[in-house]
Order: C-alpha cells, then structure tokens, then sequence
C-alpha cells in the first residue's frame, strides 16, 4: 500500500509540474484563445495573472486535505485530490475561447485555477507526516509548516 501511495503522489507531482510547464510555456497562445486579443501583452499578462492566482488557494487545500487526511485517512484524501487536480486541468483544456464565449471563458479559467490550486495544495503539502505532528494531527501540522508563505517560491 505504501508504494501505491508514493506512486499516486508521485503523479500528482507529475501532473502538477506538466500542467506549470504548460501554462507557463504557451502563455502566449493561452492568451490568444481566452483573453481579448487587442493587445497580447495584456492578454499574456492576464494569462500569467490567473497562474498566480492559483497559488493563492494552494495553502487552503492543504489544510483542509490535511485536516481531512487527519479524520479520514491520507489514502481518500490523496485520491480525491488528485481527481480534483486532473478534472479541473482537464477542463481547462477544453474551456470555449474568448471569442466562443466572452468573459464567461475568463470567469471559468479563474475559477477552474482556484480549484485546481486547491487539489495541488492538498495532494502535496497536506499528504506527508510531520516529525514534530501531535497524534492525530500530522497532516494538518505538515500542511501548516508547509503553507508558510514566506518560504515558498
């Protein structure tokens, strides 16, 4: 069960590192299909934007997976995680362009960011024991010494 365990949040790390390279490395022609495209710095900067904002959720799915792994097991967590960070990144994928569909496609982006940001920071920081962790505790723990926000980046 342990090597099941390491190999799921293995992927998930996969998938998380492949869905960065991704957006990051075709901001360009994100920008094209899902933002107005009167002006491309504008719209690689919104594109670079709703990246970032992703990150802001990180911290809050790793406490709530943490809290969650805690009372439920780390295994139901992981797995509902991982779900949570491939369903949304695959939505991403078939999102309608800007063109398509307007702003609704920017509001889906964003929330679909915030979700994915959730399940990444939940199958990562919110899934690994803590050496310093309280009995019944070692994941909310490792998610907190994990969300410090001065010590990402």
């Amino acid at each position: 069960m342990r090597k099941l365990t390491v190999a799921a949040a293995m992927t998930g790390t996969l998938i998380e590192w492949y869905d960065v390279f991704i957006f990051t490395s075709g901001a360009v022609y994100v920008g094209e299909e899902l933002f107005p495209s009167t002006n491309r710095l504008a719209a690689v900067l919104g594109v670079l934007l709703v990246f970032a904002l992703g990150f802001v959720t990180r911290p809050v799915g790793a406490l709530l997976f943490g809290h969650y792994g805690d009372l439920k097991g780390r295994r139901y967590s992981l797995v509902f995680t991982l779900v949570l960070s491939g369903v949304s990144s695959g939505l991403i994928g078939i999102l309608p362009t800007y063109r398509e569909a307007g702003a609704v496609t920017i509001g889906l982006l964003v929330l679909l960011r915030l979700i994915l940001g959730l399940g990444l920071g939940g199958s990562g920081e919110g899934q690994f024991s803590s050496p310093w962790r309280r009995r019944g505790r070692g994941g909310l723990s490792t998610a907190l010494s994990f969300s410090r926000p001065w010590e990402s980046g």
